[in-house]
């Protein structure tokens, strides 16, 4: 018997054992090898099954075994998800409920390594997980805090992008690139996503602040201004965004708006020191010397390594007659522009703040 003749009793045969229900031998011998976990011989069999009969679900069930076996979790998934097509609901739900069993138990063991501190095992587990089932994002998002730990950025930022293609609303991806690329100084990258964030709602002090820095870093300080004002609509007590607001006119030169910021700033919290010292900066540049003059005290005693302190201190202390006051205000001054190689004209403006 010729090979064309032999291939199509083979074909005939394989209409009529799917025509009377009976599997295949080489499904039949697959079983048996399977139970006597000789894998090699199972593969070999099954092998010979689907090309013979590509469509048959149990080959694919049995196959998927094997994958399974031999942690060929890829192939393990497309075997399994191929029995799903082509079988039985009841094969259907058994194999939807050991994928999800597999998927369960390999994350949760990544999880618990994660919380161990070992990094490795972890990420082995969750790149199991989405191996097993690509479209859960919960494991890619949990190899980016891996990644993030391990200080690969650009490898935690894929993950995340990954959680976005699944769950294109994910708010902690987006804000766990957008906080990537900020802590980076990539600030025009960290915009846009860290932008839709606050679209909305603006309360969220910590990427306020973050969104508001990389707008004035990048130029964009109409943009951060209308954020600030509208995040203080929603908490006016954020001294971080009452600081910036005040930074961002005294950039513009607008010390008079920048002022009453700064006096809230210090009414929620008497210990910032930077923000005493830009008061008493202002006053001083005012020349309003009385008023300027508890502030820059103050500021002195929160902040004692700011040389410009001691220097205004000096000329105040000078111009109301307490020269020796003033010499030593001037001396502590010079000390610590050396030390620190700083200028003393005009007075720093300070920079904007992040949480």
């Amino acid at each position: 018997m010729n090979k064309l003749a032999i291939r199509s009793s083979l074909a005939l045969m394989a209409v009529i054992l799917l025509v009377i229900g009976c599997a295949p031998p080489e499904v039949t011998s697959a079983k048996l090898y399977i139970r006597n976990k000789d894998w090699a011989n199972a593969r070999a069999s099954l092998e010979q099954a689907l090309e013979l009969y590509p469509d048959n679900a149990e080959a694919h069930l049995l196959m998927g075994q094997v994958e399974e076996s031999a942690r060929n979790w890829e192939a393990m998934r497309e075997h399994y998800q191929r029995a799903m097509a082509l079988g039985t609901p009841q094969m259907k739900r058994e194999v939807e409920g050991k994928l999800n069993s597999m998927w369960v138990q390999n994350f949760n063991s990544g999880v618990s390594f994660l919380n161990r501190g070992d990094l490795e095992r972890a990420e082995q587990q969750f790149i199991i997980a989405t191996q097993i089932d690509p479209t859960r994002p919960e494991a890619y998002r949990n190899l980016a805090a891996v990644y993030n730990s391990m200080g690969d950025i650009e490898r935690a930022i894929g993950m995340f992008e990954k959680v976005l293609e699944l769950d294109p609303q994910s708010a902690d991806a987006q804000q766990g690139i957008g906080f990537m690329f900020f802590n980076q100084r990539r600030y025009e990258e960290s915009i846009p996503y860290l932008e839709p964030l606050v679209a909305e709602d603006a309360s969220d002090g910590n990427i306020v602040s973050a969104l508001g820095v990389a707008y004035i870093q990048t130029e964009q300080k109409a943009k951060a201004l209308a954020l600030y004002e509208r995040s203080l609509q929603a908490d006016p007590e954020n001294s971080e965004v009452l600081f910036n607001l005040s930074y961002l006119y005294i950039q513009e030169g607008d010390d008079e708006k920048a002022l009453p910021y700064l006096l809230r700033v210090i009414e929620l919290n008497p210990f910032d020191g930077e923000s005493m010292s830009q008061i008493g900066f202002i006053y001083m540049n005012q020349e309003k010397m009385d008023e300027a003059f508890p502030y820059l005290q103050k500021a002195s005693e929160l902040d004692p390594n700011n040389f410009i302190v001691w220097r205004f201190l000096g000329i105040y202390y000078i111009q109301n007659g307490m020269l020796d006051e003033g010499r030593a205000a001037m001396a502590r001054a010079d000390q610590l522009e050396k030390l620190m190689g700083g200028d003393t004209e005009p007075p720093p403006i300070p920079p904007a703040r992040q949480r």
